[in-house]
């Protein structure tokens, strides 16, 4: 019921998105009036993971891929502590809310884990539009949401990005300046895709 309230890693919402990525793609390609395409709006705006069950089934194969075994998975978690040895990877919860706190190499690999899905998303419907035209494409990211910027950059053509910092915080604006063009290393261009210089854009 929140904002963003779907899951970018379920196969059958990736197929329909690239389904609908493809259609635009053949649209705008010969329109002259198009210099780029921003994929989606915010990715991770203001929510985090999601814990749904294509997650889970995808998270417990993450970690076989990272960790090839759970005996190595263990002992990086260091999971003999409390009795939390692991047997098997299906073994390995989602680190949802509980009454206590989960072990930190459990949430640490989880973030990563849900960073990488939505850079390899991105990526996909990067490759869909590649197909059609050779458009440049971005994404507007921003400091608060769960992305790893460089990763979802690295194969994007160049980085975009929004702020709405109150004019009592106008360091925080340039911050922004001081930061973006140094996300991609090979493209230092990058773009202010969203903003408002009235009140009524910020919800401080």
């Amino acid at each position: 019921g929140s904002r963003q309230h779907i899951c970018t890693n379920n196969e059958f919402f990736r197929k329909r998105s690239v389904k609908i990525t493809e259609k635009i793609a053949e649209k705008i390609k010969d329109l002259p009036g198009v210099v780029a395409v921003q994929l989606d709006n915010e990715f991770k705006s203001h929510v985090g993971p999601c814990y749904c069950d294509s997650c889970k089934v995808q998270w417990q194969e993450w970690l076989g891929e990272k960790y090839h075994t759970v005996d190595n998975l263990n002992q990086a978690w260091g999971m003999d502590i409390w009795s939390q040895r692991y047997q098997d990877f299906s073994q390995v919860v989602q680190p949802k809310t509980t009454a206590f706190i989960h072990n930190s190499s459990l949430q640490r690999a989880y973030r990563q884990f849900s960073l990488e899905k939505i850079s390899e998303f991105a990526h996909l419907l990067k490759e869909t539009i590649q197909k059609h035209t050779d458009i440049q494409v971005t994404h507007n990211s921003s400091f608060p949401f769960e992305i790893d910027n460089e990763a979802l950059f690295s194969k994007l053509d160049f980085v975009g990005f929004d702020t709405y910092a109150p004019i009592s915080n106008h360091a925080g604006f340039m911050m922004n300046n001081d930061y973006w063009p140094f996300v991609k290393p090979d493209n230092a261009e990058y773009m202010l895709l969203e903003t408002s210089t009235s009140y009524s854009g910020h919800i401080d």
